[in-house]
């Protein structure tokens, strides 16, 4: 392994770093791997033992995921980053998110499952690796199209007319899906908040009323998510996409239209997630489309995204606590920290305090049981804060769920079929775009990015399906594919 990382470094004339000069595609991968070396000898140097050796076991898991993925890292590795390629969200997003973090919480918690908890985050990379692998095999990629996507400019397409009508039609969805929530919610938390900022208890009550707690048919639950996570990300992606290649007036008036009423809309629940994800959709665009990050636009855009979330936690804080430091660093513990935090409470609840749930707490599997579903995420909340009457949710990383029903089982098999389905939608995106960076690959990638980042970390699987709106992503997707297929004529074969 040395000896190739050795050769794939020093390579001159003929070797890949020309290779990707000549074809202008960065090959971040190997970037890592030749750095990975010093960084393992400043570990080994720095830290204390305990902290070493764990560290060692993530730099390893990332070499075997480097190892397997290598020859598509434009797909999966942290190159693919460059064009919003789905798996390499993911795999940045789980590394930030709950690898790293993952090394203190082993360590902080010095419980008897802390070692299981530590090898299932180590388990991720390799067995996510043989699953986008597995992937590619069951849905193909051409991956020798992919350097098109590192282009500068987005291009035009002959069907961008069609797009703006559809617009005009999602437009007009939301807006009648707005009103029926206005119709079905007594009290909107944002209108609260204005009216009686000192409400605290209040406030927190209607946050969960609003949407968890909610009256209302499943049919109009999900409604009111989709609406909030895909349907209005796509709507402000696409418009913005047909405003930056036509300039046209009536396209920056709906970019204007989506953006405001989205902002609105998302903020009504005062959840911080919701409207955040807007914002960093919206910069990260910004960034797309020069293909210029700068240090002073990354921190910019830190300042704006947690701006919405600094606000609603001052506003709904009693004055006592409305420290600023004491706000961002709740705020920075919620992002870096607390997702790998409340992943370790299933391993140490499941099975020590509560044996495994054989499927219980997913409805895929809980119809099989007599006792019928468990609510795995309220359990844990209550057994975490040692309150047995508490209606609070500890949603955790997919693992989560999956170790609290079939231990190890659980995570092996779930992780290879998320790496599938991953690939599958990231191999949809490409084939409707044409692996062309057009209004349908950046806006699909785009309203796709928290959902595959944020939530992935700190959500289970099907609520990232059904919930976060996937599903309706990729059948948007397939509708678009028959459209195209269906107005040349020609039959969908792919």
């Amino acid at each position: 392994m040395l000896l190739r990382l050795k050769y794939l470094c020093l390579q001159r004339k003929d070797g890949p770093i020309n290779a990707i000069i000549r074809n202008r595609i960065p090959n971040i991968d190997l970037g890592l791997l030749c750095s990975i070396p010093a960084i393992w000898l400043l570990v080994v140097v720095i830290a204390t033992p305990e902290y070493a050796l764990l560290i060692s076991g993530l730099i390893a898991s990332i070499l075997i995921y480097e190892a397997l993925t290598y020859r598509e890292r434009n797909i999966y590795g942290l190159s693919g980053g460059l064009i919003l390629s789905i798996p390499s969200i993911v795999v940045v997003s789980f590394l930030v998110f709950i690898a790293v973090p993952s090394v203190y919480i082993t360590i902080s918690m010095a419980h008897p499952q802390s070692m299981a908890y530590y090898f299932a985050v180590l388990s991720f990379l390799p067995l996510f690796g043989i699953g986008l692998k597995f992937g590619k095999l069951l849905f193909p990629v051409a991956v020798d199209r992919m350097n098109d996507l590192y282009q500068v400019r987005i291009k035009k397409t002959d069907s961008d007319k069609t797009y703006y009508e559809a617009l005009l039609v999602l437009l007009s969805i939301n807006l009648g899906t707005m009103f029926l929530y206005f119709l079905r919610v007594k009290t909107i938390p944002l209108f609260e908040l204005i009216r009686s900022p000192g409400t605290y208890s209040k406030l927190n009550m209607l946050r969960a009323e609003s949407m968890k707690l909610l009256q209302v048919s499943f049919v109009e639950r999900y409604m009111f998510s989709w609406q909030m996570e895909i349907l209005f990300p796509i709507g402000i992606v696409a418009s913005l996409t047909l405003f930056v290649l036509y300039r046209e007036s009536r396209y920056r008036n709906l970019f204007i239209a989506f953006l405001l009423l989205g902002l609105f809309n998302n903020s009504l629940t005062i959840a911080k997630m919701p409207t955040a994800a807007i914002i960093l959709m919206t910069m990260v665009y910004i960034a797309y489309y020069r293909q210029k990050i700068r240090f002073r636009f990354i921190l910019s855009t830190f300042v704006i995204v947690l701006l919405f979330p600094y606000l609603i936690v001052y506003f709904v804080s009693i004055p006592s606590v409305r420290d600023p430091v004491n706000i961002l660093m709740a705020i920075l513990l919620r992002l870096f920290i607390i997702p790998a935090e409340v992943l370790f409470y299933y391993f140490k609840f499941f099975p020590g305090t509560h044996d495994f749930l054989a499927g219980r707490s997913s409805k895929f599997f809980a119809w099989y049981h007599p006792e019928g579903s468990f609510n795995t995420e309220n359990y844990v909340m209550k057994q975490w804060w040692g309150k047995m009457d508490s209606t609070g949710y500890a949603n955790a990383f997919y693992m989560g769920n999956f170790w609290a029903d079939f231990g190890w089982y659980g995570i092996i098999f779930s992780t290879l079929v998320i790496g599938v389905f991953v690939h599958y939608t990231y191999q949809r995106i490409l084939i409707t775009s044409d692996y062309q960076k057009n209004i349908i690959y950046v806006t699909f990638s785009l309203a796709m990015l928290v959902t595959f980042s944020f939530s992935f970390i700190s959500m289970t699987f099907t609520i990232l399906l059904l919930t976060k709106g996937v599903m309706v992503a990729l059948v948007l997707l397939l509708i678009i594919r028959y459209v195209q297929f269906h107005s040349a004529g020609k039959i969908v074969h792919d």
